[in-house]
This record gives structure tokens, C-alpha cells and sequence, in this order.
């Protein structure tokens, strides 16, 4: 990356998202610069603007769910996307996300061979994400638009909410206390696990309650996805 390039680079991420994110991402170019092991496998793409991006490890989920999360994010008509990061998929995984590459501008694929750590893997994923949120799923969950929208809403309404998640609960309304989807600022992503870059909503929950991060609890009913598509474990 030439000088130009990279300050071009700095201004263009610092107006969209801040100086902290501008920050992290100048010096990831940096730090595959001085060890290219680490380098980006592509230019991040900055134009257009996403409300919210999803970041998915391809391997981590059945196909059921990558196909929903593909129809949810679709049905937005670019207002959000998915970030796929392809690492070690097994064949129904890898089928259903090579039919999705390509497919709609708003489905975008990080691959790394296996000699990429999990870490750095998850890292070059999050430096792809163009939204001003992400996102994260469990394992087995089929959400919809409007969950995403309910997910979403909250923040983009109250700048003082750090993380909002959608909790399951049981046919009375009682919590059960199971994530099902989970959202924050991706600036308080990078700024809270620069390293470890937990990359599902159980794993991202567990991270923010060791940081001491609130986050706003909704309901997501139980019983849509046992009476419906794929069961939530």
C-alpha cells in the first residue's frame, strides 16, 4: 500500500465509521505488511455502507441456517449484508455457500486455506464487514427480517444501548435465557476483542458479560423454529 493510498484509505474509513475503526484497520494493513501471514486477502470494499453486516464462519453451521440467513439478508434489499468466512466447510456447507458467491452484491466471501489460524481468519472477516453493526447467530437458528429489524432498531435508536439480543423463550413468554441472535457497533466489536474476535452469539455473549457490557434483552419465541424450519439446539 503506497502512502497515498493509505491515507486516502484512513479518511475514507474515519468518516464512515470513526477514528478507532480507521485506526485498526490502517494498522492490520500494517501488521500484514511486516508479516504477510497476516495480510488481508483483499481490499476491504468501503463505498457502499451496509446498516448491518453478519459475520458467519461457513464451517459453524448446517446449510438450513446459511440459507436462511442468506433469505433474511436478501429480503433487506441491500441494507444488509453477510460476510462469509470460509475456512474448513464440510461438503453440504461448502455446496450451499458456492451456489450464494456471486450471487447478490450483498453476500461476500473471505476463504483462507488451512494453514490461516482461526484467529487471523476471523480477523480478516471482520476487516471485510462494511456495516455499521454486525451481527452474529447460534448454531441452528433460521431468523427472518423482521427479527433482524427488531435485533437492529434498538440501536440505531438509542446511541447509549452497547449490544442488543434476541433470547429465546418459552410458549408463556418465560426467558430461557438461550441467545439466538445477537448485534452491537462494530467499533465496539473491534475496540472490546481486538484478539479474540469471538464469532458466534454464544461465544460473543460470554465475551461481553467477562467485559461488563450491558445488553438488551428481546424476545425470540421457542417455538417458531421447533414448529418450523431447523430447532434451535
Amino acid at each position: 500500500m503506497t502512502l497515498l493510498g493509505a491515507l486516502r484509505r484512513f479518511f475514507g474509513v474515519w468518516e464512515a465509521y470513526g477514528l478507532r475503526v480507521a485506526s485498526n484497520v490502517i494498522l492490520s494493513k500494517l501488521r500484514g505488511t511486516l508479516n504477510p501471514a497476516e495480510a488481508l486477502p483483499g481490499p476491504p470494499v468501503y463505498a457502499t455502507r451496509r446498516r448491518l453486516s453478519f459475520l458467519i464462519r461457513v464451517e459453524e453451521h448446517e446449510p438450513a441456517t446459511i440459507n436462511a440467513i442468506a433469505a433474511a439478508v436478501s429480503a433487506a434489499e441491500g441494507a444488509f449484508e453477510v460476510v462469509f468466512c470460509e475456512r474448513a466447510v464440510t461438503d453440504a456447507s461448502g455446496s450451499v455457500a458456492s451456489r450464494l458467491r456471486g450471487a447478490r452484491p450483498w453476500f461476500r466471501f473471505v476463504g483462507v486455506t488451512q494453514e490461516v489460524d482461526a484467529r487471523t481468519a476471523a480477523s480478516w472477516t471482520v476487516e471485510q464487514a462494511t456495516g455499521r453493526y454486525v451481527a452474529f447467530i447460534a448454531r441452528g437458528c433460521a431468523p427472518e427480517s423482521a427479527d433482524i429489524e427488531r435485533l437492529l432498531t434498538p440501536l440505531e435508536e438509542d446511541d447509549a444501548l452497547s449490544a442488543a439480543g434476541l433470547f429465546e423463550t418459552s410458549e408463556s413468554g418465560e426467558p430461557l435465557r438461550a441467545i439466538r441472535l445477537l448485534a452491537l457497533r462494530k467499533s465496539l466489536y473491534l475496540a472490546r476483542f481486538p484478539l479474540t474476535f469471538p464469532m458466534t452469539a454464544p461465544a460473543l455473549l460470554e465475551a461481553l458479560a467477562k467485559s461488563g457490557t450491558p445488553v438488551l434483552e428481546l424476545p425470540y419465541p421457542a417455538n417458531r423454529e421447533r414448529a418450523g424450519r431447523s430447532p434451535c439446539p
